[in-house]
């Protein structure tokens, strides 16, 4: 009798186990779905911002480029990597733009890429947006010739050219702030020809070191003097170099291939000029230059420039990528 009334205890307890065991299983099952609905809120919730925010990031961008685009003086209106704040008031969003010049200055050349990072801020979530842009313009057009440089208010004296006896000019040119490059197109000099006999002059361009003196020669052309010819301008045209740095300094050089005169030069030894100065040598060697003299002398060039507004920027194809936020 006592046997079965433990055995029915016995029963009536694994009974209230397993109940509890199953009530304990659907709370944690009920626990852990309402956790994982939290996290799944909260990822939710944290796309959307962060999806906002990369909607902000571009419109930061774009923003900067209508800017760029108003303000024509934006290079100096603005500071490599400086953070511009355009967010709206009274908004839980916040959008920013940076504009990025490889050489840290913005400034410097009108030509150089300009990165523009976006920023966008909404929430949680930060988006950084990163672009490149430069000139919308790359057509470019050819302007001149036009005279660049010159020296022709009458003379003092002359000398005769000869292959131990040279004279040259040493110029800087005056050529717009636009212009990309440059070329020679011609040079004039006043010379003439006393002798009984056709004489031919060299006249040589070359680059110029930081003193003033001829370095490597670009190009050369003869002028032909007929026996007997009185003083004038002639011309020697240059056709075989281009892409001359407008900044740069140049030389003429007149020379002569034999110990006979090539010609008779006129020049004048007392002048007042800037960037520019006579030049004297011979045997294949210049020695000296001549602060206050100069040649009779007139440079033509023609230059290239930017077809259109430099101002104008646009976007290089395939440069939108994300970078890391801030």
């Amino acid at each position: 009798m006592r046997a079965r009334w433990i055995s029915r205890r016995m029963r009536r307890g694994s009974a209230y186990i397993s109940v509890a065991g199953v009530a304990m299983l659907v709370s944690m099952i009920s626990l852990t779905s309402m956790h994982l609905s939290r996290l799944e809120l909260r990822e939710s919730v944290s796309r959307s911002d962060m999806a906002y925010a990369k909607c902000l990031a571009q419109s930061s961008v774009e923003f900067a480029l209508g800017r760029m685009s108003y303000y024509s003086n934006w290079r100096t209106r603005y500071a490599h990597d400086e953070t511009i704040s355009v967010s709206p008031p009274d908004s839980d969003a916040t959008l920013s733009y940076r504009l990025l010049d490889e050489d840290g200055d913005l400034a410097d050349d009108v030509d150089d890429p300009v990165e523009i990072q976006g920023i966008g801020r909404f929430g949680t979530a930060t988006y950084l947006h990163s672009v490149t842009c430069a000139n919308r313009n790359t057509q470019t057009k050819n302007l001149g010739p036009q005279e660049v440089k010159s020296y022709d208010e009458g003379y003092s004296t002359s000398a005769p050219i000869s292959n131990s006896n040279y004279l040259g000019q040493y110029f800087k040119p005056v050529l717009p702030p636009d212009a990309l490059d440059w070329r020679v197109s011609s040079v004039e000099v006043y010379a003439g020809n006393q002798s009984l006999a056709i004489r031919v002059l060299g006249v040589k361009l070359y680059a110029a070191d930081s003193s003033g003196m001829p370095t490597e020669q670009l190009d050369s052309d003869n002028v032909v003097l007929v026996a007997l010819t009185g003083h004038a301008w002639r011309t020697a045209t240059f056709e075989n170099h281009s892409g001359l740095d407008p900044e740069g300094g140049y030389c003429i050089g007149l020379e002569g291939d034999s110990g006979n005169t090539a010609a008779d030069i006129r020049y004048h030894t007392s002048v007042s000029q800037t960037n520019a100065h006579l030049l004297r040598g011979g045997n294949n060697v210049w020695w000296s230059s001549e602060p206050t003299q100069s040649l009779l002398y007139r440079v033509y060039g023609e230059y290239t420039t930017i077809d259109g507004d430099v101002n104008e920027f646009q976007i290089e194809p395939g440069s939108w990528k994300r970078v890391a936020a801030p």
